[in-house]
């Protein structure tokens, strides 16, 4: 520690005005004397045993009548003016390093911080725990100022009255004389004031490991507050506007402390407080910080220590750029930072006038790497013309600066972290052994290819799988260079890209999948970037990067140029969610929600209608907000104008309940919320809004119940226009998810051109009004047969089926399907996607995402009402499927073969789809009711074949002519044959009677087998057969020409509903006339 000598302290108490009031404050006794009371140092010392012999009488205070002696003795006492030695801590300095002779001055108390102060205990119990507390604790010699002298010397209380200044400054010009004040007046020890100015590029002091709730939790303990009183609800809920006025953190520490009496300046020396700090970050043991935190409270006021609690948390709020502060410093202390991110060399190198910036990189010195701006359309074309320009992928990894020197490798992120001991241990040798230079230093992105999936992993993995035992994994460290800024002992950053990237490619020895250098494209015009974005797309990246051949590598400075699909289209689809929560705003937003979650309705209103026939359907059930179930998505902060939100703000704020995560709104179902998602308040359905969304993608998310989220997602509208319950449901997500998993978007991102495009998709509107039936399979399996829209369809699974899934630490149960590879396109209630995968996977196969040309592949699905599923099938019976006709199987084969133990012969039963080729299988191997030629029938086999038996129109009753005139003559029918004598055309296709022009309504398999349950049969045709003639009466658009067709050919038309009516009452009703 500093000793001071006499001559420096000898005079003290004479200069001590001078010294706290270096900085002029102009008619600000007023609003300071809130925050900062003016000192009284003249004051004559009050006797502490008196003050502790007045009776408490107060009641407004009796939450801190639970304090222990010591720490109502700390309260009601004068501050014990001591800086603790650091072998206090256990650090081990020597004990001869003295400030002063141990002594405490005592603080003038009034009758209002005497009330204030809550404390029933006896004048001697605290007097002797006011002596337990002095003892042997030294003070500090008052500050002064003069500007030969260092920083121990400057009083903390002043420097913090200079932060206040910046922050409350209204103007630039203010806050500039303000800036030039500290750098004049503190010019001999600067760094010493910078670091606390600048708290946030202090390299030396790297972390505190303290977060509000951490120090709330310890504040709380050190004033012995009780858990649910006032003070340390505010402490603990301090965003939550109605617990303090405050706008910050710190803001309530300083309400909670004034009202307590923590009004005083203290001796503290901005020396003496930057070393306290030092000690703080460097301290990893909890019960020591909360020693050092005890400390500074004991020595500093209620104003000081907003100010300390704010340089701990690296955000001082003074409204001021660290741009701004360093131009104003020195005109090339920003470009010495960017170079070495070392704020002591920076202060010590600007200090000097002269100093002109020769800024070299170092190996083995961090410095800020160039980035990247944001290219929109019109800078595209402004900026294309100026250069010669290549595309390169943007990857969505981490970025990450390699230093080399012979064998010794470094890693430091774009922040200048060094993450040496988390990547080196895995990764220094493989940049050692194929990077043949010496010395140079590398940029590029740290990312994880999956070996088994051949794709890059999302953000976020790098450091787990860093840590973890990857022995045995598919997964492997990727490093994709991009820039080459050091070699040979030579700063490289003023060559052009184009030689940059020469000498690069001369030093790598590639490694597939391991270290490579990122590709180029050159580019000339605006189609030819907007196809490498769309190449992007489709690539899965996160964007590309459009840069000039001709240009140099400047740190820190923004002289690339990024394109994401969200700066020209987005996602091209918005999504309509419902708010079900809310979030105070953390910083000057706080005072209100500014931040919302959001959520998709499990079921839409318009999932079943009583038109389909089914009266015992409790229709209001499904459309009640007391018993309608939400799935939050995602949160949502921006997007919004202010006006915006205060109008969203005012219409919500008579409707927020307060969050109780024991007791969870039922509209939330099963979801419990995690920390970072657990909202302060949430609002009931029928009294929230609707807003559209708009983000990025979508990516896989264990945060919310739908299993996924939306990546940087921004509000385009709030939509006053639409009732709560028009919100996107579920299965409205699983199809956005599908499509843009498929990358269908605006920007025409196909992944396979010759599927049905969105476009085409949108155009099938005619799927309203639909059921959803369990029937029996002729394999004995349940499968529902939903007729609804891939919209209106209730869910069968979670949205998360659609997102890859790490199983390489599954454990092998068997090996099955060894040297098979699936994929999985959905699952459905009983079995979702990620339960077959991983049946897959624990029994010896591969999963993939995407079809590819593998010899082995099998495509596994659950049901056709799946988006991918539909445009499979519709491109191979086209035969316009570049992969070929394939079959699309039924994951009963997959569960049958492992419980099975073998893999089982494919049948009709477990098809999806199926091809050409396997059709012709089939007939080779069985009958047309499926009975084989070459293995015995089983109880199994034998249902099957009985029942297409009775299906087949060579044993239907009306096909037989002895049969026909009995039925005919009599009209013998019953409860289970009503339909005997229909033949149904169901007008289903594009062209009417032309089954090969493809279907364009969805959703009539229930009528089908409703049908042919009771007796009827159906024809692909508008043959002589035909008896009746089914349309759908919610598409009107061609029912003119079906009546034309049905009275020139006598048939009977009859809507859809009609065929309902008469299965709800087991007999044919009377056919409704049509008005068309």
């Amino acid at each position: 520690m500093l000793r001071l000598n006499q001559a420096e302290v000898g005079n003290a108490q004479e200069r001590e005005d001078e010294g706290l009031n270096w900085f002029e404050f102009d008619n600000d006794d007023d609003e300071m004397k809130d925050d900062a009371p003016t000192t009284h140092h003249s004051k004559p010392p009050v006797n502490i045993h008196h003050h502790h012999q007045q009776q408490i009488t107060s009641s407004d205070s009796v939450e801190d009548a639970s304090c222990p002696s010591a720490v109502v003795a700390m309260m009601n006492d004068s501050r014990i003016d001591v800086f603790m030695m650091r072998d206090h801590y256990g650090d081990g300095d020597d004990d001869d390093d003295d400030v002063g002779e141990n002594e405490a001055t005592t603080r003038k108390g009034s009758n209002k911080s005497l009330e204030s102060r809550s404390s029933v205990a006896t004048s001697a119990a605290v007097a002797s725990s006011s002596s337990d507390l002095n003892k042997d604790l030294p003070s500090y010699p008052p500050p002064v100022f003069d500007p030969s002298l260092p920083s121990c010397c400057t009083s903390f209380s002043t420097l913090c009255k200079c932060f206040e200044k910046l922050s409350s400054a209204t103007n630039h010009k203010q806050k500039s004389e303000i800036l030039d004040t500290i750098f004049t007046k503190c010019r001999k020890d600067l760094f010493q004031f910078m670091r606390l100015l600048l708290p946030q590029l202090d390299r030396e002091r790297m972390t505190y490991g303290l977060k509000e709730s951490k120090i709330a939790k310890y504040y709380i303990e050190i004033l012995a507050l009780p858990q649910t009183c006032e003070d340390a609800l505010r402490l603990k809920k301090w965003k939550d506007p109605s617990k303090g006025t405050g706008n910050s953190f710190s803001d309530i520490c300083f309400q909670v402390l004034q009202k307590r009496g923590w009004t005083s300046s203290s001796n503290l020396t901005v020396f003496h407080v930057n070393e306290k700090l030092s000690l703080l970050a460097s301290c990893n043991d909890n019960d020591k910080k909360k020693k050092i935190l005890l400390d500074l409270l004991k020595n500093t006021s209620c104003f000081e220590q907003k100010w300390i609690l704010r340089i701990i948390l690296k955000d001082l709020r003074i409204g001021i750029q660290l741009t701004t502060i360093f131009k104003q410093f020195h005109p090339h202390a920003l470009e010495l930072f960017n170079s070495c991110t070392d704020l002591r060399e920076v202060i010590t190198k600007c200090l000097d006038p002269k100093f002109t910036s020769t800024v070299e990189l170092r190996v083995f010195t961090m410095f800020t790497p160039m980035l990247a701006s944001l290219l929109t359309p019109a800078k595209l074309t402004a900026e294309l013309p100026k250069d010669d320009f290549v595309i390169e992928p943007k990857y969505d990894g981490e970025r990450i600066l390699v230093h080399k020197k012979e064998s010794e490798v470094k890693f430091f992120t774009r922040k200048g972290i060094d993450y040496t001991n988390i990547y080196g241990p895995k990764f220094a040798s493989l940049i050692v052994k194929n990077v043949k230079a010496k010395i140079c230093i590398l940029d590029g992105e740290f990312l994880i290819w999956n070996r088994e999936l051949e794709a890059f992993k999302e953000f976020g993995h790098n450091r787990t799988h860093a840590l973890s035992d990857t022995s045995e994994s598919n997964e492997q460290f990727c490093y994709m260079i991009f820039d080459l800024v050091y070699l040979k002992d030579r700063d490289i950053t003023q060559y052009p890209l184009q030689k940059r990237r020469a000498y690069l490619e001369s030093i790598i020895n590639p490694v597939s999948h391991v270290l490579e250098i990122v590709p180029q494209k050159p580019v000339t015009s605006e189609k030819e970037v907007y196809e490498q974005l769309d190449q992007a797309i489709l690539n899965r990246d996160e964007g590309i990067m459009l840069k000039g051949l001709s240009g140099t590598y400047v740190p820190g400075e923004r002289k690339w140029m990024k394109l994401k699909p969200d700066s020209v289209d987005g996602m091209g689809e918005t999504l309509d969610l419902i708010i079900i929560g809310g979030f105070y705003g953390t910083k000057f937003k706080r005072k209100s929600v500014s931040h919302f979650l959001l959520a998709v309705a499990t079921k839409s209103k318009h999932s079943f209608s009583k038109s389909d026939g089914f009266e015992n359907l409790d229709y209001e059930l499904m459309v009640n907000d007391e018993n309608q179930v939400f799935h939050s998505f995602c949160k949502v902060g921006s997007g919004y104008t202010s006006s915006e939100l205060l109008a969203l703000q005012k219409e919500l704020e008579p409707h927020w309940k307060p969050f109780d995560k024991t007791k969870l709104p039922k509209f939330y179902g099963s979801w419990v919320p995690g920390a970072g998602e657990l909202p302060d308040v949430y609002i009931e359905p029928k009294n929230s809004k609707i807003l559209e969304i708009k983000g990025y993608s979508f990516q896989d998310s264990t945060k919310f119940k739908t299993g996924i989220t939306l990546r940087f997602p921004r509000v385009v509208s709030i939509r006053n226009d639409k009732d709560w319950n028009d919100c996107l449901d579920l299965p409205g997500l699983e199809e956005m998810v599908e499509l843009s998993r498929n990358g269908t978007n605006k920007r025409k991102a196909a992944s396979m051109d010759s599927v049905i495009s969105h476009n085409d998709v949108k155009k099938q509107k005619r799927k309203k009004n639909t059921t959803t039936t369990t029937i029996q399979n002729s394999d004995g399996t349940a499968t529902e047969v939903a007729s609804s829209s891939a919209k209106n369809r209730r869910p069968t699974a979670a949205v998360s089926q659609f997102f890859d899934h790490d199983m390489s630490k599954l454990e092998k149960t068997s090996n099955i399907f060894k040297g098979m590879q699936f994929v999985v396109f959905n699952g459905d209630e009983n079995f979702s996607k990620y339960e077959i995968e991983k049946l897959i996977v624990s029994n010896g196969g591969s999963k993939v995402q995407n079809p590819n040309d593998h010899e082995n592949q099998h495509l596994i699905a659950a049901n056709t009402n799946n988006i991918t599923v539909k445009n499979w099938i519709t491109s191979s019976k086209a035969k316009k499927n570049p992969l070929g006709d394939r079959d699309i199987i039924h994951y009963k084969w997959i569960i049958d073969s492992v419980s099975q133990s073998s893999i089982q012969r494919l049948h009709p039963g477990y098809m999806i789809y199926t091809s050409e080729r396997t059709q012709y299988s089939f007939k080779e191997q069985m009958d047309e009711f499926q009975d084989e030629y070459l293995f015995d029938a089983t109880e199994e086999s034998i249902k099957v074949s009985l029942q297409l038996t009775k299906n087949s129109p060579e044993f239907m009753m009306a096909d037989s002519p002895i049969i026909e005139t009995i039925n005919t003559r009599y009209n013998i029918k019953t409860s289970t044959s009503f339909f005997k004598g229909v033949r149904a055309y169901i007008d289903k296709f594009v062209k009417i009677g032309d089954a090969s022009s493809g279907v364009v309504l969805l959703g009539m398999e229930t009528l089908e087998v409703f049908i042919s349950l009771y007796g009827g049969s159906l024809s692909e045709r508008l043959d002589s057969s035909v008896t009746h003639i089914v349309y759908d009466e919610d598409d009107t658009s061609r029912l003119k020409t079906l009546k034309r067709v049905a009275t020139k050919e006598g048939l009977f038309l009859v809507p859809r509903t009609w065929i309902m009516s008469c299965v709800q009452a087991k007999k044919l009703q009377a056919i409704p006339s049509t008005n068309g």
